[in-house]
């Protein structure tokens, strides 16, 4: 018989180190199909990733991003039908969920092929809905029994003040019992206070990262361990820790960055948890607020790629009416302007615009100028740029959303277990109907989740208040006199998450940023 190996572990860790490791289910499969005499035609494999999705084209399009073809392949061999038995250690290599459990096997067998388990023997059309059935149930309360059991070791830890592990950041330490050697607390590392702001001061003056590194040696002489220049990416590993911002996350890799490091209630990877606020920050107070303003200007416009140079006072502050996309600066000499940045953008978030116009900087500073003049006399923040009517989401509407996952979840796992134990095929064609819906509906919510946890944490009337505030104590003129990227990254604080919409040269409203960013 033409078989497929399946080999998977849910953590990269996993992939190599312990008795149900890839190379361990390799071997075993391998030993199995050498004294059956069967032939392997594809090895799949999953070395360190979360199987724990509803919809298999959504965890296959995660999986690819990573590097991960199985599903993929897997996929394409149910096309072709050019398998007869997919070997398995045990069902929990599919699938962490009932629902994606149920699709493997259910997919295989309408291929025409069967499976073997290690752990269950051969699975045909006689008993595949059975090993559905409790299969599915296994490898779903497997996983809850263990994440039960970690959440409790978690809570000890927190419970306590405590990370969730122990790896920490240089800008803090954790504190021992002198005699039983046992944590106790997380401190700041004073040791490293004056090389905090000196970083401080070169991320505001908006130098690169790469640059940063270089001038944190060559100006203040900041070396690591062995007395040696600290490598390119260092201090934005460093800032870009959740840790160094006082909060504690698990199965963060420094690649998922992002705002919700740094701010709560933006949204973060689905494998990460986050634990926040769990002990001081590096940056606090009004340091702490300009240093998120210039880490939330970077994460729009530039992804800390640029290197310094003239700065522009609104970038990333201006969208184009007609296709939604960021305008950028352009100019020569004494002539300032911002236009689409459309035609430039080669990613394809990017919608079609044809808008070849430009808008002269003095207008938009004329519509701020007024702006900020109307905010001072009436001494309320709020006013500079009125949010559209209706655009703002409130706390009740995240609540209902995720009372509405919650239902839709419940219904859809209820089909997957009455569908498991049904026979008649028609009655079965009716619950894959229902499953599709509703597992449309449980991915619309919950990308509707994700904005909603966006919009709101963008709402942020301290960060606001703090920077009408700096600008009281400096007067208007005094404002007008920093240097563009102060002004910029003032202007960041007090609009938030809304921004100028630009017609025809002419400012036309107020709208919410846009999911891409724009131009550097």
């Amino acid at each position: 018989m033409r078989a497929i190996l399946w080999l998977a572990v849910s953590t990269v860790a996993q992939a190599d180190d312990e008795k149900n490791s890839i190379p361990s289910q390799e071997r075993q499969a391998r030993e199995y199909i050498t004294r059956e005499n069967w032939t392997i035609v594809d090895v799949l494999k999953v070395p360190g990733h979360s199987r724990r999705y509803v919809d298999i084209h959504e965890c296959n399009r995660d999986m690819k991003e990573r590097g991960i073809f199985a599903f993929d392949r897997l996929l394409q061999h149910w096309r072709d039908q050019d398998f007869d038995v997919l070997v398995v250690r045990d069902g929990s290599r599919f699938a962490r969920t009932q629902a994606l459990h149920a699709y493997v096997v259910e997919r295989t067998i309408e291929s025409g092929a069967r499976i073997f388990s290690f752990a269950d023997g051969m699975i045909d059309q006689t008993n595949h809905r059975m090993f559905i059935s409790m299969g599915g149930y296994a490898a779903a309360g497997e996983l809850d029994g263990l994440k039960k059991r970690r959440a409790i070791g978690i809570e000890g830890r927190l419970a306590r003040g405590l990370p969730a592990n122990n790896n920490m950041p240089i800008s803090h330490r954790i504190v021992r019992d002198p005699i039983s050697g046992k944590a106790t607390h997380v401190e700041l590392n004073e040791e490293v206070r004056p090389m905090l702001q000196d970083l401080a001061g070169l991320i505001l003056e908006g130098w690169s990262w790469r640059d940063i590194a270089d001038r944190m040696y060559s100006l203040y002489g900041h070396v690591n361990e062995a007395n040696k220049p600290r490598n390119n990416s260092y201090y934005q590993r460093l800032v870009y820790s959740p840790q160094f911002w006082g909060h504690t996350a698990t199965r963060y890799k420094n690649k998922k960055r992002g705002p919700w490091i740094w701010r709560k209630g933006e949204p973060k990877p689905d494998e990460v948890e986050v634990f926040y606020d769990m002990y001081p920050p590096a940056f606090s107070g009004e340091l702490g607020e300009k240093i998120k303003a210039e880490l939330d200007r970077r994460h729009v416009n530039n992804k800390g790629r640029a290197r310094l140079s003239e700065p522009k006072r609104y970038t990333g502050l201006l969208l184009c009416a007609e296709c939604g996309h960021t305008m950028s600066f352009t100019g020569k000499g004494a002539w300032r302007a911002y236009r689409c940045n459309n035609a430039y953008d080669k990613s394809l978030a990017s919608p079609e615009c044809s808008s070849n116009t430009h808008i002269n900087e003095k207008c938009i500073n004329e519509f701020m100028d007024a702006r900020l003049k109307e905010m001072i006399s009436r001494k309320d923040p709020s006013v500079f740029l009125p949010a559209n009517e209706g655009t703002d989401t409130t706390p009740g509407a995240v609540k209902t959303t995720e009372r509405e996952i919650d239902k839709v979840s419940q219904i859809l796992n209820g089909l997957i277990r009455d569908k498991a134990v049904t026979t008649d095929s028609n009655i079965i064609e009716l619950y894959d109907q229902q499953i599709h819906e509703h597992s449309d509906r449980l991915r619309i919510l919950k990308n509707r989740l994700k904005r909603e946890y966006q919009e709101l944490a963008r709402q942020d009337p301290e960060r606001q208040i703090r920077a009408f505030d700096e600008i009281l104590e400096m007067t208007l003129d005094g404002f007008w006199k920093l240097d563009n990227r102060q002004i910029n990254q003032l202007f960041y604080r007090l609009m938030g998450n809304k921004r100028l919409v630009i017609r025809e040269g002419e400012i036309i409203g107020v709208a919410e940023a846009p999911k891409y960013g724009g131009s550097a």
